[in-house]
């Protein structure tokens, strides 16, 4: 099996490097593009078996990525994950917030504000509507803040500050159906935010798998089973999550290209349910290869 891996060749991430290694361990070719060149290797992208996207920007913004997925669905590759529309509509955070309030997921209060105070009150957080890894993640705790910073992006997605525990949650397609990783904690300190600069410094945050009551447990599969659904995500993702005092789970986004690196939130959850990286692979690529390739395009 030819397996492509699509990324962005100067972003600090190393998944590429992670599934390349999985995929030549279970046998199989694996050919890196860096996302940049992709239209060079349109051929032989669509000529690979089954091709991961796992690029952090296209054309040097995030809010283009989306479109790499979509160029390379029109082009008939039999793609890794999450399909490309559905995919569009998770990495855009207001878009994605639409679909879990329409679905009864518990999300935080919102709006996407481009001028203006939003009426939510502070603190807030405050991010790019298209962004990844963080990127421009600020926690703005009072009008004087907002202030100050108001003209630095636009639109931006202004969410309430839930207090609590960050936590993930992952979901692995087996055998058409869906299995659910142990929930990961992410070791934020108290009153902030899991920040650009918390995710990509040296001094990563600990991630370890806490006890979660059963009821909670229970609760939070139920939700994340109606977001899966909801967003329409396929293979693999990953749930970012806040846990309050009161054991409510509040669902932040959904990443259609979780971070696979050794010591990553999926890679922690799959050591603690006993899978292997490179079962999980295995599993991803079967499910892509029993799909059929989309019709390509002339364009």
């Amino acid at each position: 099996m030819i397996v492509a891996i699509v990324h962005t060749a100067e972003s600090p991430c190393r998944c590429h490097a992670a599934l390349r290694e999985a995929v030549e361990a279970l046998g199989h070719e694996a050919r890196v593009v860096p996302a940049a060149r992709v239209r060079r290797f349109r051929a032989a992208l669509a000529a690979a078996d089954v091709v991961f996207e796992h690029a952090d920007t296209w054309r040097g913004r995030h809010a283009l990525r989306p479109e790499l997925r979509r160029l390379l669905e029109r082009w008939g590759c039999r793609l890794a994950g999450t399909a490309a529309d559905p995919a569009g509509a998770a990495d855009d955070k207001a878009e994605g917030h639409r679909r879990l309030e329409r679905a009864g997921v518990r999300v935080p209060r919102w709006n996407l504000v481009a001028r203006g105070t939003p009426d939510l009150g502070f603190p807030l957080v405050v991010k790019p509507s298209l962004a990844h890894g963080s990127d421009g993640l600020m926690l703005v705790r009072d009008a004087a803040a907002w202030s100050r910073m108001r003209a630095s992006h636009a639109p931006r997605l202004a969410e309430e500050f839930i207090e609590g525990r960050e936590l993930t949650l992952t979901g692995i397609e087996v055998g058409g159906r869906l299995r659910w990783l142990p929930v990961v904690e992410v070791a934020i300190p108290a009153g902030g935010i899991y920040t650009h600069a918390l995710k990509w410094g040296r001094a990563n945050p600990r991630k370890t798998v806490p006890e979660i009551p059963a009821e909670t447990l229970a609760a939070l599969h139920r939700a994340a089973a109606r977001a899966w659904r909801a967003l329409r995500l396929r293979d693999y993702a990953r749930f970012d999550l806040r846990l309050d005092a009161a054991g409510h789970v509040w669902f932040l986004e959904a990443n259609v290209r979780p971070s696979v690196e050794s010591g990553s939130e999926l890679r922690v959850a799959a050591h603690a349910a006993g899978f292997a990286f490179t079962d999980l692979v295995a599993c991803v690529l079967r499910n892509a290869r029993a799909r059929r390739r989309p019709a390509a395009s002339p364009r």
